[in-house]
């Protein structure tokens, strides 16, 4: 039988680097390995959309169950609004202003929306809000105190006008009267010459002003009864403020050291009132006028000639004799 010779392989024989001939075989790819390819691809990315649509209805179906559940709850509806504060502001329009009524769900609350609500009332300084589960909300308002009503003159702004009277705490905010009390009645009058930017919910930013009310604050701080009861302050120039006492006595004293000033000038009051005498004025500025006029029994002259200085002032006498005292002179030199 005969064999048949096995076929001879020819050596296949490769170009060279240099021979124009060279193919690069690393990037061809055959049809079957491209469709491959793109069938693996669509089916990665047909996964990812069907677990991306997964969690889409999960995500879905649970915040449906939660409102379901809790949000749509009658349990959790607001029945009893617990409010408290320390001042005149009443319970209506408090609640209208912090946009609260009962009915609602107690869960959707904002709390801190709520609080901002109701601080941004001028008369409030600080609120409280807290939720009690399940049907209950708490509502706590400290309110500025006043320490004086705002007076213009030019503007129209008298003390003691419910309604339409400007109150100032001691941080300078402007805050509208709406009722008369015994913490307003008694408060002294600030007395300012320009009544640009006083309004409700405003800071008081005139410099001289802000002078004026640190006297009063600081008056108001030392709540000393043996002080004596301030009827106003009024601005005089830029470096000088009136204080008049509602017994009658006036005291002109300076925008630098206001407080300094006055517990001089009440030094000045118990130094004269120990010798059985009253004072008309003083002046506890450095040396201007004559520091102290003592009352006269005559009748007062009009208040306009009473605020005008005169042209010529002369040292009215310290003492029945005539004579300066020791004593008065160490506290008009006290700084």
């Amino acid at each position: 039988m005969k064999r048949n010779k096995p076929k001879r392989r020819r050596s296949l024989k490769l170009p060279g680097k240099d021979d124009p001939r060279m193919i690069n075989v690393d990037h061809i790819e055959t049809r079957r390995s491209l469709k491959m390819r793109r069938a693996t691809l669509l089916k990665r990315l047909f996964q990812g959309m069907v677990l991306v649509s997964a969690a889409v209805m999960t995500l879905v179906m649970l915040h449906h169950a939660f409102r379901t559940a809790i949000l749509q709850n009658d349990h959790f509806t607001l029945n009893h609004i617990l409010y408290e504060t320390d001042g005149r502001l009443n319970r209506g329009e408090s609640l209208a202003a912090a946009g609260v009524r009962e009915g609602v769900n107690l869960l959707e609350l904002d709390l801190v929306a709520v609080r901002e609500r109701l601080e941004a009332l001028p008369q409030v300084e600080t609120a409280e809000v807290g939720k009690i589960l399940p049907d209950r909300l708490e509502i706590r308002l400290s309110e500025r105190r006043p320490i004086a009503w705002i007076v213009c003159h030019a503007a129209g702004l008298r003390a003691h006008s419910p309604g339409s009277g400007i109150l100032v705490d001691e941080r300078g905010r402007l805050f509208q009267s709406r009722h008369l009390g015994p913490e307003t009645v008694g408060l002294p009058s600030l007395e300012v010459i320009d009544a640009t930017g006083l309004a409700p919910g405003q800071n008081l930013e005139d410099p001289l002003a802000r002078d004026a009310l640190a006297l009063l604050a600081g008056i108001f701080r030392r709540d000393d009864p043996t002080d004596p009861l301030i009827e106003a302050v009024s601005i005089v120039n830029g470096y000088t403020l009136e204080l008049r006492t509602r017994s009658g006595q006036r005291a002109r004293l300076s925008t630098a050291t206001p407080v300094e000033d006055f517990m001089r000038f009440r030094l000045i009051l118990e130094e004269f009132r120990s010798r059985g005498l009253e004072i008309d004025s003083a002046n506890l500025l450095p040396r201007r006028n004559a520091a102290v006029r003592l009352a006269s029994s005559e009748p007062r002259p009009p208040r306009a000639r009473m605020l005008a200085p005169p042209a010529n002032p002369a040292p009215a006498p310290l003492s029945p004799e005539g004579r300066r005292s020791r004593d008065l002179q160490a506290i008009l030199n006290r700084s």
